[in-house]
């Protein structure tokens, strides 16, 4: 990870999925072609959206 707090984020991300099962939607592709997916925390959060609330990510 080249970014400073990448290795916080990744572990922060570890320890809100781990032992859970994480749904993963995939609706549509972005303007480069790339796979883009929306994933949920088994009581329905979004894991993106738990990221941004923890500091872990930005909006």
């Amino acid at each position: 990870m080249n970014h400073p707090h990448g290795n916080n984020a990744k572990w922060a991300l570890i320890h809100m999925c781990k032992g859970q099962k994480i749904r993963a939607e995939v609706p549509q592709k972005d303007v480069h072609d790339r796979t883009v997916a929306r994933c949920y925390l088994p009581d329905g959060r979004d894991l993106s959206a738990e990221m941004v609330k923890a500091g872990f990510a930005i909006d």
